[in-house]
């Protein structure tokens, strides 16, 4: 198949499917506005979307018609197959004003769940992107239930289709990388680690994690929290170092200043204890995957998505993220009882082993695009 992805290239999310599907013989087109922020994949062509620098009121509407004239022009040229936009609220818009079938939207998780927060204008194109797709693809079931409850669309058009994680990364072990890893970041090697593995801004509740700290360091001084700035500004950085600082807790801190690769993730949850992850809403986050495969306990927030596969103190903690005292608890109690992570990950182990192989799954939206294609060959 001749393939077109929607899609940001800086995003590993978006790297990820290129590379499948490139391996798997397809040829890739994929069109972003960035470009690739690690050494480019073999056997993807990369189109950069070219847009207008932003002038209030007039850039956004020319900039809308702008892309969809290069990706209808880019797919007359490339004869594609089918079109895939992940990101509805975005990249998905753009891919249904452009009027190409098959269409496939891929919704994340946010582009969907928070557009209450969003403009009429911002929901109404939401809209008519999941009308226009010839499928919506979902990971999460309540991602899927949702959308087709909240947006009237047919059961039969919403897939769930979920993209689990890589299994030949994400695992137990790594020991003498965890070692290599403390010695590196100045930490003892019983030193309790916490790991904040979401990108370093504001909808993650980072400064509820920082809050939280003082309590858990009254009991247990020597506790290590590790932040992963990834897609995070250098500015927001220097607002949670600064205030840090003021709380006097900064010399328990890590901030690792960079995006980090999938090998370099799995060390990091294989060296901590516990991870945090608070968002307000969610899909049920590869993130939360790549910590449950690596025996790391999950501290999240008390989402229904993540109902699908944990429950409260029986493979997973949930606490409210504005409230620090409940996380401080929740990490205080993982450190006082060490015993239970191996407790939590001989199930959650097992759930990602069985329902979140990657190398299974992304064979799933491969199927899904060879019927679309070949239903319209006939």
């Amino acid at each position: 198949m001749k393939i077109m992805l929607l899609s940001d290239a800086a995003s590993i999310h978006t790297v990820r499917w290129a590379e499948f599907f490139a391996r798997r013989g397809h040829e890739v087109h994929l069109l972003s506005f960035n470009s690739f922020i690690h050494p480019p994949p073999k056997g993807i062509n990369l189109h950069k979307l070219k847009h207008i620098s932003y002038i209030p009121i007039i850039s956004p509407p020319l900039n809308l018609v702008l892309g969809i004239l290069q990706i209808r022009w880019l797919a007359r040229k490339t004869q594609i197959d089918l079109l895939n936009a992940h990101y509805v609220s975005t990249f998905g818009v753009l891919g249904s004003l452009s009027g190409i079938h098959p269409f496939v939207a891929s919704a994340w998780g946010s582009d969907v769940l928070r557009l209450d927060r969003e403009s009429s204008v911002r929901r109404q194109a939401v809209l008519f992107c999941l009308r226009a797709a010839d499928v919506v693809t979902t990971t999460a079931i309540e991602t899927r239930d949702y959308i087709i409850n909240a947006f009237g669309l047919s059961p039969e058009k919403v897939m769930r289709i979920p993209w689990g994680i890589d299994l030949e990364i994400f695992h137990r072990g790594y020991t003498s990388d965890v070692a290599i890893l403390k010695r590196s970041l100045g930490l003892e090697p019983e030193m309790p680690v916490i790991l904040s593995n979401r990108t370093l801004k504001e909808n993650y509740m980072i400064e509820s994690i920082i809050n939280s700290i003082p309590k858990v360091l009254s009991e247990h001084p020597n506790t290590a929290f590790l932040f992963i700035r990834g897609y995070g500004t250098p500015e927001y950085e220097e607002k949670i170092t600064s205030k840090a600082k003021d709380m006097g807790i900064i010399n328990n801190i890590r901030i690792i200043s960079k995006l980090v690769s999938p090998e370099e993730m799995a060390v990091f949850l294989n060296a901590s204890n516990a991870f945090i992850s608070l968002p307000k809403t969610d899909q049920f986050a590869g993130s939360i995957m790549e910590g449950m495969a690596c025996g790391s306990i999950p501290i999240l927030s008390n989402l229904s998505v993540y109902k699908q596969y944990l429950k409260d103190k029986e493979n997973a903690f949930f606490v409210n993220p504005d409230d620090p005292e409940e996380i401080a608890s929740a990490v205080n109690f993982c450190i006082d009882n060490p015993n239970i992570r191996e407790k939590f990950y001989a199930i959650n182990g097992k759930i990602i082993e069985e329902e979140e192989d990657w190398s299974n799954n992304a064979k799933k939206m491969e199927e899904l695009f060879e019927a679309l294609t070949a239903r319209r060959s006939h």
